[in-house]
Order: C-alpha cells, then structure tokens, then sequence
C-alpha cells in the first residue's frame, strides 16, 4: 500500500519542481534520485557500457577541445598583430583615452561614487582598422558560426564603429561622414 501512494506523490513533485524550479533544482532533485536508486543505475551501466570506450571517446573529445583552444589562441595573437590600415594620408588618428567620471550626492543620503573608461575618439571621415582594437566603416562578409569557429582569420576589432548605426537608418557608400554631411546638410535652413 506504501508504494503505491508514493509513486503519484513522486510524479507530483516532481511536476512542481519542473513546473515552478530552476535548473538548480533539477539537479539536486537527479541527485536525490541517484542517490535512492544507485545501485540499479550502478548495475545497468555496469552491463551495458564499455568503460574502455568511454574513456577512448573522452580523450578524442579532449584532444579535439585541445586544438580548438589553441586555434583561438592562435587567431587572438594573430589579432593582436594585426597591422593598422595602410592609409597613411588621413591627418588625425584614432586614439583610446582613459577617463574618470566621479559623482557626488548630498540628499538625501551623502553617497560618492567613481569609475574609469576609456573613450574611443574616431575621426569623422577616417575608415579602416588599427591595430584590431578600433575600427570604422570597415566592410566585413558575414560568416557561419562554423567558419568563424575553426578560422585562424582574426575576429573583427575590439571596439567598431559603423556608419549604418548612426544618424537616419540605412547604409551610405560614404559611411559615417555622408551620414553626419547628409544630417548638416538637412539641419541648415536658408
């Protein structure tokens, strides 16, 4: 009789915790459920998994994560390294400064606050990459995630600014300085 009224009881917990419990809960309520019946779980992966299988499958999954890691080693040196747009004749460039912002509050309550960041200062009208940390109205070709994944091609800069983001929607030929000559142009009335 025991039985029989524990296993609708264990259904409804375990549609509660479905129903209403995190991921966390979840898995302390597999743990549990491990645990109370290990010793069959322990006799069907006894009878039917080869260990010697397991543990050759885990070290191709490991020698694979391993090349993978380094691939993405290889292609962040290699975006490090990267060389700044050859042109040469643009007379300012980009610059990272570090900047603080510091805040003060009186009322109600005396509260103080201060953090650091680094503003990006891109000349209007300059387009290229620098370094791979920045870069403006750079045309870049979508890839898959696979592509991107298994590339040693560098990932796109660290901070990009794009024209088509700025100003009226849409993409100009000129970039962001069309955009903001376009907007000027549109501000002034005669």
């Amino acid at each position: 009789m025991v039985a029989s009224t524990a296993f609708p009881l264990a259904l409804v917990a375990l549609g509660v915790v479905f129903r209403y419990g995190t991921s966390l809960d979840l898995m302390v309520f597999g743990l549990f459920a491990f645990i109370g019946k290990q010793e069959v779980i322990l006799d069907v992966v006894d009878r039917y998994i080869d260990f010697a299988t397991v543990i050759t499958s885990l070290k191709a999954g490991a020698a694979l994560l391993a090349i993978l890691c380094l691939l993405q080693v290889i292609r962040f040196f290699k975006g490090l390294s990267q060389s700044s747009s050859p042109d040469d004749s643009f007379p300012a460039k980009p610059m990272v400064f570090p900047c603080r912002t510091s805040h003060t509050r009186m009322f109600p309550t005396k509260r103080s606050f201060s953090y650091t960041y680094l503003l990006a200062g891109i000349p209007v009208g300059w387009k290229g990459s620098t370094g791979g940390m920045l870069s403006a109205d750079v045309e870049t070709k979508p890839a898959t995630w696979y592509q991107e994944l298994f590339s040693l091609k560098p990932l796109g800069a660290w901070f990009t600014v794009s024209g088509d983001d700025y100003f009226e929607r849409g993409h100009l030929k000129e970039g962001l300085e069309g955009k903001l000559q376009k907007f000027l142009e549109s501000e002034v009335s005669f």
